[in-house]
């Protein structure tokens, strides 16, 4: 069975083959590569492509500058694994403690409002007390003031009643004097003045009097809050 030999090309042309890249506008090889235009330009179309108005400010660097750039943006499976080791070491090192603070941190938090609100519904408690202990002192107060009064008032009746009843015991005594002037002969009244009841007659007293009625009084949400005080709250920032 005859056998093959694949002829090795010449060493000068392998490399021609690996490293001849055409320019874009000539069939000299490139050396330059534009990243605003995505072309390649040998020695003289670069230094044309810099010289015209258009094209003047675009960023051209040498091709095999531009081949690195390239091929470090390139996603390689080691590259995958070095950045997700990293990625991995970031989260262990640094997120998950982090957040592990925040945790605790943020538990404290909690804590603290459920002792700080614990102590302000007592504060509100005790003040409530008092507030209550206010309203019964001035309920006492009042109470008190209308009882002095209604004493008064009925002293003031009381000593018109009296009087009256005096004037009532005189005129019956009148009327049993008149009785028993009646029952006198003619010649026993000769001489008898009699009294001008007109000008004796007794002028009735009568007491004015009334009672206020009690009007309740109504507290919107505003005055009992000026009153009572403002209420606590929180916010969460």
């Amino acid at each position: 069975m005859p056998t093959y030999t694949k002829k090795k090309k010449p060493e000068t042309e392998v490399l021609t083959a690996q490293h001849f890249v055409e320019c874009f506008s000539c069939a000299e090889p490139a050396n330059y590569h534009c990243k605003t235009c995505s072309v390649r330009l040998c020695e003289k179309c670069k230094m044309q492509h810099g010289t015209r108005n258009l094209t003047k400010d675009h960023v051209v660097p040498t091709l095999s500058e531009y081949l690195a750039e390239v091929k470090s943006q390139m996603v390689t499976p080691r590259k995958i694994k070095r950045n997700l080791k990293e990625e991995q070491q970031e989260i262990q090192s640094d997120c998950i403690p982090t957040l592990l603070k925040l945790t605790e941190v943020e538990k404290s938090k909690k804590e603290n409002i459920s002792i700080k609100v614990k102590e302000t519904k007592r504060q509100i408690e005790e003040h409530l007390e008092r507030v209550i202990a206010q309203f019964r002192d001035w309920k006492e107060e009042t109470i008190s003031d209308l009882e002095k009064e209604e004493t008064i008032a009925k002293n003031v009746i009381d000593n018109i009643i009296n009087d009256t009843e005096k004037q009532i015991d005189q005129l019956h005594m009148r009327c049993n004097e008149i009785d028993d002037t009646l029952k006198l002969s003619n010649n026993a009244l000769e001489g008898y003045m009699c009294k001008n009841l007109h000008k004796n007659k007794p002028e009735p007293i009568q007491s004015s009097y009334q009672v206020s009625e009690f009007c309740p009084g109504e507290m919107d949400k505003e005055q009992f809050q000026t009153m009572f005080g403002k209420p606590p709250s929180i916010s969460l920032q």
